[in-house]
């Protein structure tokens, strides 16, 4: 089941690197208490996450803007 999921998410997101950063990402929201998009009873919010994005009920391209965005530091060297 799962390798046909994976295979599935790979037609939305074709890049493995890609897919593994917005899964997690996307299982730490669910995990934090974000809503779920589809229901898949029982399973982990892994399992679910990679649901989302084979069946494209999520915005895969907002998702990334907030896996970006949670990756953004800002640091200003001073000259000193």
């Amino acid at each position: 089941m799962a390798t046909s999921l994976v295979e599935q998410c790979l037609n939305a997101v074709p890049s493995h690197y890609n897919l593994v950063v917005l899964a997690a990402y996307r299982a730490q929201e669910l995990a934090s208490g974000a809503t779920s998009t589809v229901s898949v009873p029982g399973s982990r919010d892994s399992i679910v996450a990679l649901t989302e994005m084979a069946e494209k009920t999520i915005d895969l391209e907002a998702l990334e803007n907030r896996v970006i965005r949670s990756l953004q530091h800002f640091s200003f060297l001073s000259e000193s």
